[in-house]
């Protein structure tokens, strides 16, 4: 009887398992293992030690390598940290330079204000008199008089 269903394979034909790249990799994996397992236990304690000392040596000098980089890396950071107090050291002398000539020019205006308040006071007196003169001239000295002066003010 022949096969006439073209999609299942014919009688002779062996039809290979699929597998996976996954299942292949586990496998390499697993086989590996087993090698090294083996060569281990095959060993001699001679070997085991070399081979122990070399794993340990190869260690340290990554942590070697990793300490060196962590130490650079740590000078770097302070330095440049150094770089910014220094330079907020120099601007902090800068506002003080601007706040002590802030601080003339203030004084300055005070004795300039001071002298103009003295002008002005000078004159107010000197026409306080010349308006006593003259009222004294006219006859309206009372207005002027100081008592006058006080009596209005409610003292």
């Amino acid at each position: 009887m022949a096969n006439t269903d073209e999609r299942q394979p014919a009688d002779d034909q062996v039809t290979q398992p699929n597998n996976s790249w996954r299942t292949r990799f586990v496998s390499y994996i697993k086989s590996q293992l087993q090698q090294r397992k083996a060569k281990k236990e095959q060993e001699t304690p001679t070997d085991r030690a070399a081979r122990l000392t070399a794993a340990a040596t190869v260690w340290m000098a990554v942590f070697t390598f990793i300490l060196a980089g962590t130490s650079g890396f740590t000078i770097w950071i302070l330095k440049n940290q150094l770089r910014e107090m220094h330079g907020g050291g120099m601007q902090t002398d800068r506002i003080i330079t601007a706040d002590e000539r802030i601080a003339r020019a203030m004084q300055d205006s005070i004795g300039q204000a001071k002298a103009s308040f003295d002008d002005w006071d000078h004159w107010m007196n000197w026409n306080c008199e010349r308006l006593r003169a003259i009222g004294a001239v006219f006859g309206f000295e009372w207005l002027y008089s100081e008592t006058a002066s006080q009596q209005r003010q409610g003292g």
